[in-house]
């Protein structure tokens, strides 16, 4: 039975950041919860520019604001008593919230009946707090950044390149020197800028903590246990030891590094990398192991790339619908391949363009026909084609969905039911596209009446989220390629297996990565899909 959760807010002062007030904009908006308390803790930290950092980290600092000033607006300070007016505030004296509160201070506190307490305060919480509220107290850091003013959130990660931004959401309650990780999840680093990244990553609080709390709402206590448990099944953490502010030297070092690779990706990289395609006969029709260093390679000419791959074997001959991108004109449309029976290229026919991007040519039968739902999450919809006259000709049927900028869209039909996964970008920011997945289900597949499933997002994990070609059985078990998008876009490819797939359950376990290991020129692949004949990849 839902219910309000009673919320306070800790806080060292009255102003706080704007991703801390994002989180309790979005509380109050949700309805799922109660914000009436504001503890102030009354403590001023000293600001950035008064620390006696290296010069050239605070030169790093200044070009990366200046530089970037347009993408990010996370520490903008707001007066939360003048957005949220109904507060009531309990004034703590500077330091009190270390030692033991006093009597009329824990009774006051005791009135508001409290669930659980957001700890935006970078000091640890006081055992005392914890007494007066049920559930304890959440805190929100970055990677392994345990404290804010001594730690460079999103620092270290950028100049050593790591593959993952962390998020981390930690629950104290009892003993307040024991922190229990009840979520984890992260996101592909932003190149080269330091505040994008910290924009990002605490703009992603705004989603996960109101998600928590609306979870308690709906399913009462338990749901932190279930969160707890599911933590225990996380595929890696980061474990990043907490990095201190840099040396002189190495802010220089590091600054002159960013640099350079700048300029590097901006004049070459960009121009030498290549989606193409691989393929080979599939002997075995299971989950892949194959030699993939034996498949041939099907390359586009220099002004195009291939990419997405999903494979029809029709009338002797293998078709191969792919994403045409257009480097000059900087967006794609749907062509198919026509291929024999030796792997030859004997045409390639462009059969879909929109005026905007469209990818990953999602294709299913279904009754007898051939349908294909390409990714258009540039026009916020995922549409429905059907196949009039195969395999070049595909009229719009009607959109599935509107008003969701999805990316990858899977249909797989299993219990009677149509399940439809899909990328979506929650948050208005492209670079997170690869962070979460989200499943739907109908009983038909022609219908704009998709349900949410009750565990969305399913999966809230770049390394595993973003589909990558079609789900499938195997001994009775359900698999689904996935891309690990951690450290740069389409790194390598996971299957995964299905263990749980109902109207109320959703789990995944990882069986197996395939990276792109055997050419050293290699740099990823994000798209497997086979029939009974072929299997086929993508690779840049």
């Amino acid at each position: 039975m839902t219910r309000k959760v009673n919320v306070a807010i800790l806080l060292d002062n009255k102003e706080i950041f704007l991703w801390e007030y994002r989180i309790l904009e979005e509380l109050i908006r949700s309805g799922c919860s109660n914000i009436r308390l504001l503890i102030n803790n009354n403590v001023e930290y000293p600001k950035l520019r008064n620390q006696h950092f290296p010069i050239f980290y605070l030169l790093h600092e200044k070009l990366d604001r200046l530089i970037f000033r347009n993408k990010f607006d996370f520490d903008n300070k707001v007066n939360v008593l003048e957005r949220i007016t109904e507060l009531h505030v309990i004034e703590l004296i500077n330091g009190r919230i270390k030692g033991d509160l006093i009597t009329d201070d824990q009774n006051s506190i005791k009135n508001y009946n409290l669930d659980i307490i957001l700890n935006f305060g970078l000091a640890p919480i006081n055992g005392d707090l914890l007494k007066v509220c049920k559930l304890g107290a959440l805190t929100y850091s970055i990677s392994n950044h345990t404290n804010r003013s001594t730690s460079p959130s999103c620092y270290w990660e950028v100049v050593k390149k790591m593959p993952e931004i962390e998020a981390v959401i930690k629950l104290v309650n009892d003993d307040p020197t024991k922190e229990t990780v009840i979520y984890r999840t992260g996101i592909s680093p932003y190149p080269n800028s330091i505040n994008v990244n910290r924009n990002n990553i605490y703009g992603f609080a705004s989603l996960l903590i109101p998600r928590i709390i609306n979870g308690i709402s709906k399913n009462g206590y338990s749901f932190l246990e279930e969160l707890m448990k599911n933590n225990d099944n996380v595929i890696e953490s980061s474990n990043y030891s907490d990095l201190h502010y840099p040396s002189s030297y190495q802010a220089f070092s590091n600054l002159i590094l960013l640099f350079t690779n700048y300029i590097i990706k901006k004049f070459w990289h960009k121009k030498t990398e290549r989606w193409f395609l691989i393929i080979n006969n599939n002997d075995k029709n299971e989950i892949p192991l194959a030699n993939f260093g034996s498949f041939k390679e099907i390359k586009a000419p220099k002004d195009k790339f291939w990419a997405d791959p999903f494979v029809i074997s029709k009338d002797k001959h293998h078709y191969l619908f792919i994403e045409e991108y257009l480097i000059k004109a900087g967006k794609a449309h749907i062509s198919v391949l026509k291929l024999d029976n030796k792997f030859n290229l004997l045409s390639c026919e462009k059969i879909l363009e929109k005026s905007y991007h469209i990818s990953y040519p999602h294709i299913i039968k279904h009754d007898g026909s051939y349908y294909m739902i390409p990714e258009s999450g540039s026009n916020n919809t995922i549409g429905i084609y059907k196949c009039t006259d195969f395999p070049y000709r595909w009229d719009f049927v009607m959109n599935l969905m509107e008003n969701i900028p999805a990316r990858d869209s899977t249909l797989f039909f299993y219990n009677s039911k149509w399940w439809l996964f899909s990328s979506v970008i929650v948050m208005n920011c492209p670079t997170m596209s690869f962070s979460e997945l989200f499943l739907y289900y109908s009983d038909d597949l022609l219908s704009s009446n998709w349900q949410s499933h009750p565990k969305n997002p399913i999966v809230s994990d770049h390394k595993i989220s973003r589909p990558a070609g079609n789900l499938f059985l195997n001994n009775d078990k359900i698999y689904r390629p996935s891309q690990d998008c951690s450290g740069h876009y389409g790194k390598a490819l996971n299957i995964s297996c299905i263990t749980k797939l109902s109207e109320a359950e959703y789990e995944e376990v990882l069986v197996k990565k395939i990276e792109p290991t055997w050419n050293k020129k290699l740099k990823g692949t994000h798209t497997y899909n086979f029939d009974d004949k072929v299997i086929v990849m993508d690779v840049f």
